[in-house]
């Protein structure tokens, strides 16, 4: 499991976490904390560039910590129902959710079931 924080979309800004197979989002439903989707539900992943952060969340002190630390990733996701949030973790991180989302996708392609995490 990774951690990774959302900085905000159509999804609460604070923590979530990413399994092999789904995200959990902090959702504004209040009768949960989180909302889980499937890696599946997810259309697009990619890159954030600083600048398209700055539009989308027009929130300084996330900037400000996205400058300070150039490890970190910021990247913008969109799901099946439209719904997109923006988030940031480490590189490494960002690139095996990446992989995983391409597999996923590969594996819907050709019919296959994706491998147990166990």
């Amino acid at each position: 499991m990774a951690k990774f924080r959302v900085l905000g979309g159509d999804f609460k800004a604070g923590r979530g976490r990413f399994t092999l197979r789904s995200f959990s989002l902090p959702s504004f439903k209040l009768n949960s904390y989180f909302e889980t989707i499937s890696l599946k539900n997810i259309v697009h992943i990619n890159r954030a560039p600083l600048e398209m952060v700055a539009l989308i969340i027009n929130d300084q002190e996330q900037i400000d910590y996205l400058k300070q630390h150039p490890n970190e990733q910021a990247f913008i996701a969109t799901l099946k129902d439209k719904r997109r949030f923006v988030g940031v973790t480490k590189k490494e991180i960002f690139t095996k959710v990446v992989e995983a989302h391409r597999t996923s996708k590969k594996l819907k392609a050709t019919g296959s079931v994706m491998p147990s995490a166990g």
